[in-house]
Parts: C-alpha cells; structure tokens; sequence
C-alpha cells in the first residue's frame, strides 16, 4: 500500500521542478525538487529490500528476491521511458535543424544507456544550469540515470547495511544515548549508513572544486548521499516498529503481572497511532515500595510533559519542516551562489527525510499531503517529469520563446499535465498491467528498435552533408560535388564580398537546403580560427600567466583568455594592441588584415565576458545563460592596464559589448555618472602609455533572436524574416544613456567608433541582421558578428585608417 504523504511529497518535488524549467529565473530553486525524488527513493529502496543480507533468507530466496526486485523496476521505469525518448527522437528529427538534431542525437545515445549523468565526464558539456537555457530534449534524463545506477548497486548496498545489523553480539552500553531512536543491535548499521553518506558528501564537494558542478552534479557517488538520508529514514523508523513491538509485548507482560506503571514519551511510528506512546511501562520502586501512577503530583507532572513535547512533535515541528522545505523549493529569493547550494541541497535533503520519518495522519500538515489532488499528482509524477521537458523546449524552439510570460507559462504548465495525463492512461497503465516479464521484454525491444531508427541520417541531413550539385564560385568547383562545412561557407561568404556580382550569383545558385546549412555552420565559421596559430603568430602567456595566479580558481574561464601576437608589414616599429571581450576576438583577424601595412608587431589579450575598465559588482553583467566573473573580470582589467603600460602601443583598440547593467542606468550628471567616472579614470590611466590613438567602441546592435539559428529555422518553415531586424531609432533609443556618456570622455587620444552605422540605415529605420539576397546571417547570435558580419564589416574598419 502505497504512503499518500510519499506521494504528497512527489506532487511538491514534480511542480517545483516543472516551474524551475518555464521560469528558471523565478523559481531558480525548483530543481532542488530532484533531491527530493532521490531521498524518497532511497527511502522505498530500503523499505523494498529490507530483508536483504538478513538470516531470514536462504541463497535462493535471496537471489528470488533480487531478481524480482529488478523485474519490477525495469517495468515500471524502462518501457514508459523508452516510449517518451522515441516520441522526443521523432518530434525532434521533425522540428529541428540538423545542427540542432545532431546534438540531441548525441544525447539520445547517452539517455539509451541510462547514462546522461555521466555525459559530461567524456564530453565538453557546459554545466545544468546553464544546459537548462538550450535545446537540449533529453537533458531532463540524468536524473532517471542516477536513479538506475542506484538501483544496481541498492541490492550490494542494502545487502551490506543488513549485514551490520545481522551481529548477534549487542552494541556497547554508550548507544544507550540514542535509547528510542536505534535498536542497540543496529547501531553499527546506522553508522556505516551515515559514515556513507557523509563520504558521498565530501566527494561531492571536492569533485565540485577541482573537476567543476557539469560533473559533481549528476555523478552519482556524488548523489549517494541523497539516497542514503531516504535509507536512514527508513532504517530508523523501522527501528522503531520493532521497539515498540518489544514494547507493547512488555506492557501486556505487565499487564498480565498486575504492575502498575506511568509511561514515558518515546517517538513511535504508526500509519494510524499518534507519533508518540509510550516508551516503557515504568515501575518506580524505592525502597522496596511501589508507586502506582495514580499518584496525583506524578500523574500531573508526567501529563503536562506529555501534552507539550507531544505538541512540539506532533503538529508543530512537522508543519514548521514541510513549510521550510516548500519555502526552500518554491521562494526566488532564497537563490545562491553556486558553491553554496549543496548547503542548501541539504536542508532540503534533511527536511525530506524528517517528513518520511514523522509522517502520521492526526498532524495537520499530513492532511495537506495527501488530499485526492496532491496524491493524483504525485501518481503520476513519473510520466509527467519525462515528458514536461521536451513539451515546454519543444514549444520554446518552435515559437522561438526565451522566456514564459505569465499567461503562456501557465498554459504550458497545464498543457504538460493534459499530456502526462493522457500518457499515464492510454500507455502506463497499460504497461504495468502486463503480468508476463517477457511481455515487457519484448516491448522495451520494440521501443530500442524504433528509438534506434530515429538515429539514422535524415533525408534533409543527407541534402546538407553532399550537395552533388555543380558549384562554380571560383572556378575550381564546378562539375564536383562538394560538401557543406566550414570551409565551404567560408568560401562561399568571400566569394560574396569579393565583387558585388557575388551576392546575385549566390542567390540564384545557392538552394534552400544550403543556405539553411550555412546559416547553421555560421557561428562555427565564426571561431573557426579563433585558436589557430597563423603564419607570422605566436601564443604569448605573460599576462595570462598572471592572470592565472591572481584567479587559479577560475580555469575554465582562463581557457577562453587569448593572448596572441603577429608581424605585420610596417616598415617601422608601429605596435598594435587589442583588448576586449568576445567582440574584440571576433573582429581580431580582420583587424591585423586590414591594419597590417601599419604596425610591425600586432598584440592581442581578450578575455571573454569582460570590459577593459573596473566594473564593481551592482554593475556586472548578468543574463540568464552568462554571468560575468567579477574576480575575473577584475583581475583582467589590471592586467589590462599592466600590459599597456608594458607594451606602449602606438594604436590601442578596445572592442567590448555595452551590457545591459550600463544601459540602465540613467545619465544626469557628467560629473557624478558612475559609469562615466569609471571609463574616464580608465582612459585617464592609460592614455598616457598609447602613443597615438585610442579606439573606442559606441553601444552594439542587440537583436532579439540568434540571429544565424532563427534564420535557419524561419527558412526551414517558410516563416517572416522582415522579425528578425531591429529599428535603428530604437537601438538608438535603448542606447540614449550611454551616447550621452560618449559625448562626455575625458580623452584627447580617443576615436569612438560606432560598427551600427554601417549595418543600419535611418531611411528605412532597419538594422539588418542577415543579407537581403544571399539570406545569410550578418549575426550569428544577438550581437555578435558572424564570418558574413566580420567580412562586411571591413570597409568599415579600413574607414578607421583614414583619419590616420
């Protein structure tokens, strides 16, 4: 018979979870709810097989019971799930591009393999949370990995911990501090229970700290501890059962001795008794003279006791937990830091288990938990965490939604239910009902094959892998078949800049196919030499050398750091320095190209995220995929102004976004602007050390789309383009604030460079974000320039030579 308040709690954990995927922002502890899964099943584990490693079973009552609990779990979990990850396949070969479908194919190996946990120790993934904001169908699977691991090794681990509570031999007499809590013989077995479960703790924490959260979050030796607080829950409540057993059988003995005796308090679970009766029948003898409990003083001082801790425990503690844990699970402002959530994992993790272990029907919280809706819910919490997911990307890729207004989070919220309910009906119960194990078998068969034939090449892949069509861009193509990759755009975009013929040529050569491919590959054409080590380069490590002992915790974040130099063909000793963020690497190549007659040596030291000049943190930049570093971002900006010092460049170009945390702050006061006080004392520092001319970059475009993705997927579905630019009097609008500031810098060496002039046009009010004839992405994402946006844009860069 299944606990109705165990189900209360799945209803709580599954909408907590739900809620943390349509808004991960307003609820951004909701996926704290899978911690809870975790404890309830360690819980029901324990309770499975809790006569594992026991006397009471012979070898092949053992090897029986193992093998059932095994059969049992694979019906309920393998096929539903196979089933859900067929239907995602299917959707998602439909809906998605071939870029996109490649990586959810990639993830579907893993989740066949009930292994998506342990994807990121042999792939380059990025971290859950920051997984939670892509397109990723079967990101939701890690927890059902953990889960299945846990289920091989729970018939070892429960084998073990019986084992320890097997010894014939009784504990010493100091466990006789814990006298109505553990059974004397089980003490050693609740001790190595949470020996366990703190070891699996401080792993998690030390993987967390030298291999980062991507992989501490979802290996599951660092989730054991979970699933330990869930065992300990029921190893202590069972405790209990048998104690007060030994109890009632030495109170009828009493009873039956004519001795009467006054009970003390002992916590006693019971489905339908109170938490707490009696802890022994006592007899008080003094003297050889025996107290009756009718004795008034006695009898009232004992009741009053009673009265109290049985309100403390009874209603008050039990309300006060579960109020705790939905405030934990459901309150935005209770949100951390990263490196503090494990703390906060484990209040979570606590609460549960003392939930599990208090649970009784006369408490006021308990009728909450298991009200007829609370209960349909949790029933069908399996089948509606497997498909929640898909169903809310699914919606977010195909309408192009970054994020769930109120009225449509609510209604993908019900949506995902009506389908969890449907499924539950039509398909689960249907499943569960198979009395045959090789009934079952066979369907988890049928599902492998299916899902399987969802990973073979798709016809619209086919189109853009080998295009078998003649190309004659350059003359060296034509008559062959080529295939579309980074190279081949590449080719294809300098072919359009090459002469303006080129954009006419492409247009009535290229088919929909290919310039759905292309607009795919952009973003990789765009970093496509962003580490290579071109002819007259060299990697330097002097600033990033520095930067990496002044910020050693930060060394994911120092690979993306670039430091580079080149030759150029300047007859003199004219220096060349670059810094910035992404927005400098990007443009780094057709900088040294187009400058490379002028200086004789080219620098180069980005670092991704960061502006050159101090930001202090109410300013830093936050965006719910990227996070500025503050240490990081600190740290660079010394080093910034180090290395220009050092270097003395005659030209220095600064090229960074202008975050959102700047555009709204108003401008009043030129004075007392903070941000303008920053800049200024920036540019006061090191204009001194540039001997000629400082660039400085004007607001860039932000577009409301990933410009080169929706493109693509605009042109798969025959969609409106006209979207996907943006007004240039609103750019010119949102930026207000910071043109302002421009128009007030303290530099005589300063030329502010602004690259939206040159995509927008004030005629007609638009900033393009893709070429009107090639239909090819100028931005690859919402600001960045793609390898199009990079070769147009060299007209312009070449412009910022004239004054010189």
């Amino acid at each position: 018979m299944k606990r109705a308040d165990i189900q209360g709690l799945r209803a709580i954990s599954i909408i907590s979870v739900i809620l943390y995927h349509i808004w991960p922002l307003n609820f951004p502890n909701g996926f704290l709810g899978v911690d809870v899964f975790f404890v309830i099943s360690g819980y029901l584990i324990a309770k499975c097989l809790q006569n594992i490693g026991t006397n009471s079973l012979s070898f092949p009552k053992l090897f029986e019971t193992i093998l059932d609990f095994y059969k049992r779990r694979i019906q309920r979990i393998v096929p539903i799930y196979l089933g859900v990850v067929c239907a995602t396949a299917s959707i998602s070969r439909t809906i998605m591009l071939e870029s996109d479908f490649q990586q959810a194919r990639l993830d579907m190996y893993w989740s066949l393999g009930f292994v998506t946990n342990l994807q990121s120790l042999f792939c380059n993934s990025k971290d859950y949370f920051t997984e939670v904001f892509s397109y990723r169908p079967f990101l939701h699977t890690w927890s059902l990995g953990v889960e299945i691991q846990f289920y091989l090794l729970s018939p070892i681990l429960m084998f073990i911990i019986n084992y320890f509570g097997n010894s014939k031999k009784q504990a010493s007499s100091s466990t006789n501090i814990f006298p109505s809590i553990i059974l004397k013989q089980n003490f050693r077995r609740f001790i190595f229970c949470s020996l366990l479960l703190i070891l699996s703790l401080i792993s998690q924490q030390f993987i967390y700290l030298y291999f980062g959260s991507s992989i501490s979050f979802g290996f599951i030796f660092c989730r054991l501890w979970q699933f330990m607080a869930g065992i300990i829950s029921y190893l202590l409540t069972n405790d209990y059962l048998i104690e007060n057993e030994e109890k009632e059988e030495k109170e009828e003995n009493n009873k039956n001795n004519k001795i009467i005796v006054w009970p003390y308090i002992l916590a006693h679970y019971n489905q339908s008794d109170d938490i707490f009766n009696c802890q022994k029948q006592q007899t008080i003898i003094n003297n050889n003279i025996q107290i009756s409990s009718h004795s008034p003083s006695i009898e009232n001082k004992n009741q009053i006791n009673y009265n109290f801790i049985n309100f403390l425990l009874k209603y008050l503690i039990p309300n006060i937990i579960l109020i705790l844990l939905i405030i934990l699970l459901f309150f935005p402002f209770l949100s951390i830091p990263i490196y503090l959530r494990p703390f906060q994992s484990s209040f979570v993790v606590i609460f549960t288990s003392i939930i599990l272990f208090l649970q009784n029907n006369n408490w006021l919280i308990y009728l909450f938990l298991t009200n007829k809706l609370f209960v349909w819910l949790g029933d069908i919490s399996y089948v509606w965490y497997l498909i929640h997911w898909p169903t809310i990307l699914f919606l977010k890729y195909f309408f192009t939604i970054d994020e769930f207004s109120f009225k449509y989070g609510i209604a993908t919220f019900i949506l995902t239910l009506i389908i969890a309910f449907i499924v539950e009906i039509l398909v689960d119960a249907q499943i569960r009902k198979l009395k045959s194990f090789c009934s079952v078998t066979f369907l988890i068969g049928i599902f492998y094959a299916f899902c399987f034939f969802q990973l073979l090449p798709t016809y619209y892949s086919g189109q853009n892998e080998r295009v078998a069509v003649t190309k004659d861009f350059d003359g060296s193509l034509g008559g062959r078949a080529v295939t579309i990759d980074v190279n081949f755009t590449r080719l294809i975009i300098d072919d359009i800049v090459k002469s303006p013929e080129g954009h006419s040529r492409l247009a009535n050569t290229l088919s929909l196919y290919e310039k759905i491919r292309i607009n795919e590959i952009l973003q990789s054409a765009t970093y496509e030499d962003r580490y290579k080590i071109l002819p007259g380069e060299v990697l330097t490590n002097r600033w990033i050398g520095k930067f990496a002992k002044m910020v050693p915790e930060e060394r994911n974040f120092l690979k993306a750091v670039i430091e580079r130099k080149s030759r150029g063909e300047g007859k003199d000793s004219t220096t060349f320095l670059l810094v910035g963020n992404s927005h400098a690497d990007i443009i780094s190549r057709e900088l040294q190209d187009e400058f490379k007659q002028n200086y004789s040596v080219f620098h180069m030291f980005t670092a991704p995220g960061c502006v050159p000049f101090y930001v202090p943190e109410h300013l830093s930049f936050v965006t719910p995929d990227h996070q500025m570093p503050i240490k990081a971002c600190s740290a660079y900006s010394q080093l910034v102004k180090e290395a220009i010092q050092t270097i003395q460049p005659d030209y220095l170009f600064i090229a960074f976004r202008w975050y959102g945390s700047f555009e709204d702050q108003p401008f009043n006061d030129a004075n007392n602007d903070e941000i303008l006080g920053l800049i200024n004392s920036f540019l006061l520092e090191i204009q001194k050390n540039v001997k000629i001319q400082i660039f400085f970059p004007a607001p860039n475009l932000l577009f409301k789309y990933e410009t080169s993705r929706e493109l693509a997927k605009r042109l798969w579905r025959g969609a409106e383009l006209e979207q996907l630019h943006i007004s240039y009097k609103e750019h010119l609008k949102k930026n207000n604030w910071s043109y302002q500031r421009l128009e007030h810098l303290n530099c005589q060496k300063c030329l502010v460079y602004d690259l939206s002039t040159h995509f927008c046009n004030s005629t007609n009010d638009r900033c393009a974000a893709f070429d009107e004839t090639t239909k090819l992405a100028i931005f690859f994402d919402t600001n960045h320039l793609s390898y199009l946006g990079r070769q147009l844009a060299r007209p312009f860069l070449r412009s910022l030579l004239t004054p010189l």
